[in-house]
């Protein structure tokens, strides 16, 4: 994001500020992944909490009002390919390529919080030296973390962050298409409950965008709602 992007939104400004403090987070995150880092799994979740929540939510809001702004291209029309599969061409070798994940554009809203009680807990008639107390279930067994697993997902969450991060235009683009595709185009962003900002750790400019962002999606997400008196 280091060209100005969107010049016409009335959040360019906005816009072009979140470029390097997104470009910070990332370049923090990048550390986890060098060859020859050691991290462990209670290390990887916290810079997940940290560092990965709040770049993918500010990133999301960012591309949002970026794509607000975009015109849709004419649709392309794809020409069949005719590569020779005896020459070796290129068909051979892109499938073998590895792609790069795509960002995900959407968000899901915190689960609300549940207020059943346990059973052991439960309010109940009790006598003295007759009625025995209640014993809690024991603790379901929990399996150990596979923390290969889990930093392979990370790794490619942050590769889509950095891809994204790094051509703005492409991913904005995307997102376009995605919301003219539906019939009242929603941004799908927990923008209550924004991820990222419960982070006790996180800094304070990096907190002030993300809720900054968050007003300009919440402000463009709600115009259409809106009555018309023009």
């Amino acid at each position: 994001m280091s060209k100005p992007l969107a010049p016409n939104s009335p959040h360019a400004a906005l816009i072009d500020e979140a470029g390097p403090l997104l470009g910070w987070l990332i370049d923090q995150l990048s550390r986890l992944f060098v060859p020859g880092a050691a991290v462990s799994l209670g290390g990887l979740r916290r810079a997940v909490r940290h560092y990965l929540v709040p770049a993918e939510a500010a990133m999301r809001r960012a591309l949002y009002l970026i794509a607000l702004t975009l015109t849709l291209p004419a649709p392309r029309t794809l020409a069949k390919t005719t590569a020779n599969p005896r020459a070796g061409g290129d068909l051979s070798q892109t499938s073998t390529r590895p792609r790069t994940p795509l960002f995900r554009f959407t968000e899901t809203a915190p689960a609300p919080p549940a207020h059943k009680i346990p059973e052991d807990r439960l309010p109940r008639i009790s006598i003295p030296g007759i009625t025995p107390r209640p014993v809690p279930p024991p603790p379901k067994p929990r399996n150990p973390p596979d923390f290969a697993a889990y930093e392979a997902r990370i790794l490619r969450r942050f590769n889509a962050l950095e891809a994204a991060f790094l051509d703005p235009d492409r991913a904005a683009l995307r997102l376009a298409r995605r919301l003219a595709r539906q019939e009242k185009p929603r941004p799908g962003l927990s923008l209550i409950h924004i991820p990222g900002t419960n982070s006790k750790k996180l800094a304070a400019p990096i907190r002030h965008l993300l809720l900054r962002l968050n007003e300009a999606a919440l402000t463009e997400a709600v115009r259409p709602l809106l009555p018309d008196t023009s």
